[in-house]
């Protein structure tokens, strides 16, 4: 028997052997599949490393954080803050921890922690409770800040702003061009900014004041997302109407709160990567949409996101209003590039630009009977002149639903990415299970 056991084994244990090899070799080339389609056209930024960074340009809600080894100091100020507290997530206890705030708001802290082993983190600010400044940080024998060279990328779409025709400024109001519309969206705009900024001067605050208003009243719609964004949805009447939209409308309308408010701003398009690793930014791919406004007292263009400045979320059909946090409000250049690669700058001048005469109807009159000849070369002019008009509010109104439809698509194709991500999670989890079956049967045949 037991020589009989010791001439069966052998058998046994090469056939499992076999299978558990090809098994093996399966599953790192479906796992090396769906890495290379979950990273397929991306291009990863040349990094650099640097020690601080500072959150804001903001003197009131700012913080400033330096690295020195396994030290990270921070210091600044949040005029409404009641508390403060300095965290790394995944959590590592700090082997010194030190704070001291001031009745003016303002703070002074040092944390020094070192981690089991190299790897990147989020450092965060939790200011009454919640969480309001994140910024990932590396450790490398020591705390260091990843440099993806956006920063001055990011600035020079200001060199060249491109600025609407009157038709698309109409267009962006009302997605019908209708002209009572028009006018009544903008007598809209005027009471919000009114109402909102009443006893504000300075226009610093006004646009703080009115982005804080857009994320407390209007919802991210994430059904739109998921579905079908065109230029209906975005329109600043629909938004209005619907106290919802994607970030291609919560920005048109908070620019145009703006420009009510007489203060100059731009709708600024590039990418934006927020389920995966913020440095990973398509090179040629817009996914989203947030304004810079110009502040004229100190000679500068200042970023704002209204979208992730705490806007709600709209899902399932049902509202769930978000918070302001303020966080991309004056965002500092560096901290805006760590997420956001800004590719063109739109001026959308919505009180400026007239509503071309082709946007009103034109009401049917009745000829009388005897009229003189009618100047055929006259009315052929006029035919083509009207033609032409009708060309190109068509044509601008092409061209934005193509923008809506290509920045939509690139922000499915981050969902994309994330599912395919998940399925190489999901495949080596049975995989392992597979592995773990086939162990034992080898296990068993040892034992039989």
């Amino acid at each position: 028997m037991i020589k009989a056991k010791a001439r069966s084994f052998p058998a046994v244990a090469l056939k499992e052997r076999v299978i558990l090899i090809i098994t093996l070799i399966s599953a790192v080339i479906c796992s090396e599949f769906f890495i290379f389609r979950a990273g397929a056209e991306r291009e990863l930024p040349s990094f650099s490393v640097r020690n601080y960074v500072r959150t804001s340009y903001d003197e009131d809600n700012y913080a400033l954080i330096e690295t020195n080894g396994d030290s990270i100091t921070i210091k600044g100020k949040y005029k409404d803050a009641k508390s403060i507290k300095i965290s790394l997530y995944p959590k590592i206890e700090p082997s010194g921890y030190s704070f001291h705030a001031f009745e003016d708001g303002s703070f002074e802290a040092e944390l020094t922690a070192k981690p089991f082993e190299n790897g990147s983190f989020l450092f965060l600010i939790t200011i009454n409770s919640e969480i309001q400044k994140n910024c990932y940080i590396l450790y490398e024998d020591g705390w260091r800040f990843l440099d993806n060279r956006l920063e001055a990328h990011n600035r020079e779409v200001f060199e060249k702003i491109h600025t609407v025709s009157d038709e698309a400024c109409c267009l962006y109001l009302s997605s019908d061009g209708d002209p009572e519309k028009i006018a009544f969206v903008k007598e809209q705009l005027k009471l919000i900014v009114k109402d909102v900024t009443k006893d504000i001067e300075s226009d610093y605050e006004k646009a703080r004041a009115l982005e804080k208003y857009v994320a407390e009243n209007f919802c991210y719609d994430l059904d739109a997302r998921e579905g079908t964004t065109d230029l209906d949805s975005i329109s600043v009447d629909a938004v209005l109407r619907d106290r919802r939209s994607v970030c291609l409308g919560i920005s048109n309308l908070y620019m145009a709160l703006l420009e009510a408010a007489g203060i100059k701003a731009v709708n600024i398009r590039g990418a934006a990567i927020y389920r995966e690793t913020p440095f990973d930014l398509p090179e040629k791919e817009q996914n989203h949409e947030w304004v810079a406004f110009y502040y004229e007292e100190e000679e500068r263009w200042v970023w704002t996101d209204p979208v992730w400045g705490g806007l709600g979320d709209y899902k399932k059909g049902k509202y769930y209003p978000g918070k302001y946090n303020g966080n991309y409000f004056d965002i500092d250049d560096f901290a805006l590039s760590i997420n956001h690669r800004a590719d063109k700058a739109e001026r959308r001048p919505f009180f400026e630009a007239e509503i071309p005469v082709e946007f009103y109807s034109v009401e049917e009159t009745t000829a009388p009977e005897e009229t003189e000849p009618i100047n055929t070369e006259f009315s052929d002019t006029a035919q083509a002149e009207e033609t032409t008009a009708e060309d190109s509010i068509k044509e601008e109104k092409e061209r934005i639903e193509n923008d809506v439809s290509e920045i939509m698509k690139a922000a499915h194709r981050e969902e994309d990415n994330t599912l395919l991500i998940a399925a190489v999670v999901l495949m080596s989890l049975l995989i392992a299970v597979l592995i773990a079956v086939i162990i034992k049967l080898i296990r068993n045949g040892r034992k039989n």
